[in-house]
């Protein structure tokens, strides 16, 4: 027995994921927002140009990695880190999520 699966909202790990379940709903006869939210993470600039746009997570990249290199530079040197690092994201709300049918993002 198969059993069928129908999400309302796919949360992919990053916006190319993102864009070939876009894709694949687009070719098996789904609309985004009536049928299916989806969203991504990265926050590429191409994902403000697809359509519907995308709605995605925005992470800088840059900055953690020159965080975390310079926190593996401080092990090296047997210096002290902090145990949790938290940085900042920017969540980019476009169009890929239909807000009446989930909860806001906050």
């Amino acid at each position: 027995m198969i059993e069928v699966y129908n999400p309302s909202i796919i949360v992919c790990a990053t916006d190319n994921i993102s864009l070939g379940v876009m894709k694949a709903a687009h070719e098996n006869g789904l609309r985004i927002l009536e049928d299916l939210s989806i969203t991504g993470f990265g926050g590429y600039s191409v994902s403000e140009f697809t359509y519907p746009s995308l709605t995605t997570v925005k992470f800088h990249y840059k900055m953690a990695g020159e965080m975390a290199a310079r926190k593996i530079n401080d092990l090296i040197n047997k210096k002290d880190i902090e145990m949790c690092t938290t940085l900042t994201f920017e969540i980019l709300k476009r169009e890929s999520v239909d807000k009446k049918r989930h909860r806001q993002l906050q």
